[in-house]
């Protein structure tokens, strides 16, 4: 029997022993050497034990909500959390990130990371891009971010041969510490990542978000005070960070 049965076990038993207590202990004697089952009284003291056990069960029904074959309520399963999610690590000259893949959010993006991981193509890309507020007097940027991706040999951005992504899952917010999909307008994206240093829900809502920093967020501060200004609202890193990335299997 379970806690919940015994309580409610508990709860007839004493609503019915307390309307029992309603009728004078000299009734009950008298009934009882009478005999006699129809007596108004003891047909009301029946009345009142039936009735409080159906208002019980109305109030306080068992296994109303058990599905049918249960005994236990039912459990819903926790949502993953980023601590225990399957994780792309970065490693940098300035140590390692840990991204938290969100397969809940964006099954597709994060298998499609985890490829591109696996295959050794993000090893070939760079941190080569930062903004912040900060850079700017007064400030007039918009978000906080750093960016990666694959540089040729003039050391500019250049697209990497990758199927584009199908789907753009842009469930998940792009609150600070997650991690996107840069795309140009027209494109689902394939390669290009950011990593938001700031809430930027409001200004990147339909981009996809794919994995959150759960380790190294000191060192994606250490990259994003290397940026230098190169155009306006524009900064670049003055020294490119490579990127090694495995899989935390």
């Amino acid at each position: 029997m379970t806690h919940a049965a015994r309580i409610h076990v508990c709860t007839y038993v004493c609503t019915g022993t307390m309307y029992s207590h309603t009728l004078s202990r000299n009734t009950l004697l008298r009934l009882r050497r009478r005999n006699n089952c129809t007596s108004p009284w003891y047909l009301f003291f029946l009345l009142c034990v039936i009735a409080s056990c159906l208002v019980s069960i109305a109030l306080f029904p068992p296994y109303a909500q058990l599905p049918m074959g249960s005994r236990e309520p039912p459990r819903s399963s926790p949502a993953v959390s980023p601590l225990h999610a399957p994780r792309i690590r970065l490693h940098t000259p300035y140590g390692d990130i840990a991204i938290a893949l969100l397969t809940e959010a964006a099954p597709h993006t994060s298998a499609h990371f985890v490829a591109l991981a696996r295959s050794g193509v993000l090893s070939t890309f760079s941190f080569y891009r930062a903004e912040d507020n900060t850079f700017y007097e007064p400030a007039t940027a918009f978000y906080s971010l750093i960016q990666g991706g694959a540089l040729g040999a003039d050391k500019k951005p250049v697209s990497v041969s990758s199927p584009e992504l199908d789907v753009i899952e842009a469930a998940h917010p792009n609150s600070k510490w997650t991690v996107g999909v840069a795309r140009a307008a027209g494109s689902n994206g394939n390669t290009e990542f950011y990593i938001n240093t700031s809430d930027n829900s409001a200004l990147f809502e339909g981009l996809a978000v794919f994995g959150e920093v759960v380790e190294g967020r000191e060192v994606v501060l250490r990259i994003q005070k290397g940026a230098v200004e190169t155009q306006p609202l524009m900064h670049m890193l003055s020294s490119y960070v490579p990127i090694t990335a495995t899989v935390d299997e």
